[in-house]
């Protein structure tokens, strides 16, 4: 951080450098805030990927059975829990 700081105008890299020391030392209320964001920033991002691996998963199970029914030409069935059954109807 040091060395980044020192490539900016003195008095904006020494500011930029006491603000990244209260983060890193956590002792103002201010830095402790960050911290908690960082947290819930990283478990939001773990939740969307964890929702899109979800889709990606499903979509692919829907579209191996749609391949699949086309080439016996069977009719395809969306499955009974499909959002799609839903909003069909």
């Amino acid at each position: 951080m040091l060395y980044l700081t020192s490539l900016l105008p003195a008095d904006i890299g020494r500011e930029i450098f006491l603000l990244f020391n209260e983060y890193a030392d956590q002792k103002t209320n201010e830095a402790k805030l960050i911290i908690d964001l960082d947290i819930f920033d990283m478990l939001l991002q773990a939740q969307f990927c964890r929702n899109y691996l979800i889709f990606i998963v499903y979509f692919d199970n829907g579209l191996n059975q749609l391949m699949e029914c086309q080439s016996y030409g069977k009719q395809f069935q969306l499955p009974s829990d499909s959002n799609l059954n839903t909003m069909i109807k």
